[in-house]
């Protein structure tokens, strides 16, 4: 199933002021499940500007077990709630696979006078946050723990959209000021100290102002930064230019890039979820604008570096609309129980062969919980370079993953890792 984010009582027409949060699940039909709503008034507060398309990111966790988002610590109608004058605290809000809120934490010193956007977290023991703010208190910021009060700065950025914890690393989105328009990397694996060195995918800037993601790995002999990603799906939510876009890492006379692999325009796009299953993609994409824009979906079927302009977006066979004095933001699938924590080698055949030989890697993968088989495939690494990927297979609470390849390079490869990758499946995604 998936979780999708509105903002707003009916009521009350949506501007600067603070309006209340509820947590729509939804099945991948559009069938509301339930709504859960989120606190707006007290010491547990946790509220959005109502008029801020940018605002209400949802980002499942690095191990699918919670999503998280951002709000503020502030009552309904609390007026111009993300600006300088009321400097709310910042909240961290987490919903885990019972579908408990939990909004406890609140930071503050961060995101001063603009707009708190998202929060991704590893296992709910690191937070990364996002979003704009005053005297370099916006952009990427770490928080160590989920009793910390404080964040700190992990580059000299101003202005950041998403942010999410994917495949043991950070990425980020951004519409404007610094860094530039675009999507990046931070650093490498999960930094928690400053100063870290971003990684631009390159993007288009002009007109463009990248809001939400979804990387997915549909060729593995091509990996950007080493991440094992080469396909970049992205929402820009530019008013001149609402559009769902496609970019493809390739590579040309060893030098790689990413390529424009097409655009879908939207009467508006806010944000966007995705899997991944047998080389297609599907994608979830919830509207920009306010009252009847409702929650739309594509399967991409044309692959790795395959134009996919010619698609079109389709509401839900129930749609889901926000309705008057509502709005749409984050979209997430929601988190999962039984999903694999740990993801151990078994074999290496052979451990010693010549260059263009074949060589097979075996991994296992064993379910958190309970005895549903994990769904996904597992990356093998040397160091960070991703050598070969495989789909997990198999019955009971252990998936395996097998992989023959001769494409390895001359060398030595040590200190052989294999990573986890879940595949989203929505079949597998309900609250407990």
């Amino acid at each position: 199933n998936l979780l999708v984010l509105r903002v707003g009582d009916g009521s009350n027409v949506l501007g600067t002021a603070a309006a209340p949060v509820t947590l729509l699940e939804i099945t991948t039909a559009g069938v509301i499940v339930q709504a859960i709503p989120v606190t707006s008034a007290g010491g547990a507060a946790l509220t959005l500007r109502g008029d801020s398309p940018t605002e209400g990111v949802l980002t499942i966790a690095g191990d699918r077990q919670s999503v998280t988002f951002g709000g503020y610590r502030a009552d309904t109608l609390t007026a111009n709630v993300s600006t300088a004058a009321t400097n709310a605290p910042r909240v961290i809000g987490r919903v885990n696979v019972a579908g408990t809120v939990n909004t406890a934490q609140a930071i503050t010193g961060s995101y001063l006078g603009d707009s708190f956007r998202s929060v991704a977290t590893d296992d709910g023991t690191n937070f990364w946050l996002s979003g704009a703010g005053q005297t370099l208190s916006g952009g990427v910021r770490h928080v160590a723990g989920p009793t910390a009060t404080t964040a700190t700065e992990l580059s000299e950025l101003s202005n950041t959209r998403q942010v999410a914890v994917l495949d043991g690393n950070l990425f980020a989105s951004a519409g404007g000021g610094a860094p530039a328009v675009g999507a990046y990397q931070s650093g490498t694996g999960l930094p928690t100290v400053a100063p870290q060195t971003l990684g631009s995918a390159g993007l288009p800037t002009t007109g463009n102002q990248y809001q939400s993601f979804y990387y997915a790995d549909l060729d593995p002999a091509v990996s950007w930064r080493n991440t094992g990603y080469a396909t970049l799906y992205v929402t820009n939510s530019s008013s001149g230019g609402l559009a769902l876009r496609k970019f493809s890492f390739v590579i040309n006379a060893g030098v790689g890039s990413w390529a424009d692999s097409g655009t879908i325009n939207l009467i508006g796009a806010s944000n966007v979820a995705g899997f991944t299953s047998g080389g297609n993609v599907t994608l979830y994409v919830t509207p920009r604008t306010t009252g009847t824009g409702g929650v739309q979906t594509l399967t991409d079927t044309t692959g790795y570096n395959g134009n996919f302009a010619s698609l079109t977006l389709a509401t839900l066979a129930t749609p889901v609309v926000a309705g008057t004095n509502y709005a749409l933001r984050g979209i997430a699938f929601v988190p999962r129980t039984g999903v694999a924590t740990t993801t151990t080698v078994t074999a290496v055949t052979p451990p010693t062969v010549e260059q263009g030989q074949p060589v097979t890697f075996t991994a296992t993968v064993p379910a958190a919980s309970g005895t549903a088989t994990p769904t996904g495939s597992v990356q093998f690494r040397s160091g960070t370079t991703v050598l070969a990927t495989a789909a997990l297979t198999g019955t009971g609470a252990t998936g395996t993953a097998t992989v023959t390849t001769s494409a390895l390079a001359f060398g030595t490869y040590a200190h052989l890792t294999a990573q986890y990758v879940p595949d989203g499946n929505p079949s597998l995604n309900v609250f407990n």
